[in-house]
C-alpha cells in the first residue's frame, strides 16, 4: 500500500489475459492470442472442454460473434474440436 497524502492506494491486481477494448489490435485478435496461451501454458490440456460461449462473452466482456469468430480461428488452426451441442475442446498435440 502506498500514502499518497491523506487517500491510501492500494495497486489493484490486473488481469494480464484482459481485452484491451481501446487498444488498436481487433478484440477478436486479442481473445485469440489470450485463448492460445491458454491452452499452450497447460491450463487447458488436451481433451479439457474450454469454457462455453457465454462464459467467454462474460469473462471478457465481448459480443457472442466475436467469441464465435475466435472458437472458429482456434478450430481451423486445429487448437479445438467442436462437439455439437457439448462444446469446444482442446485437441491432442
Amino acid at each position: 500500500m502506498v500514502d499518497v497524502g491523506r487517500r491510501r492506494w492500494t495497486p489493484s491486481v490486473v488481469r494480464v489475459d484482459q481485452v484491451d477494448h481501446g487498444s488498436y489490435v481487433p478484440v477478436y485478435q486479442q481473445l485469440v492470442a489470450i485463448m492460445k496461451k491458454r491452452i499452450e501454458s497447460g491450463e487447458f490440456p488436451p481433451g479439457r472442454l474450454i469454457p462455453s460461449e457465454k462464459t467467454l462473452q462474460q469473462e471478457y466482456g465481448v459480443g457472442r460473434d466475436t467469441v464465435r469468430r475466435v472458437v472458429e480461428i482456434l478450430r481451423e488452426e486445429g487448437l479445438i474440436f467442436t462437439v455439437p451441442h457439448r462444446g469446444s475442446y482442446v485437441a491432442e498435440r
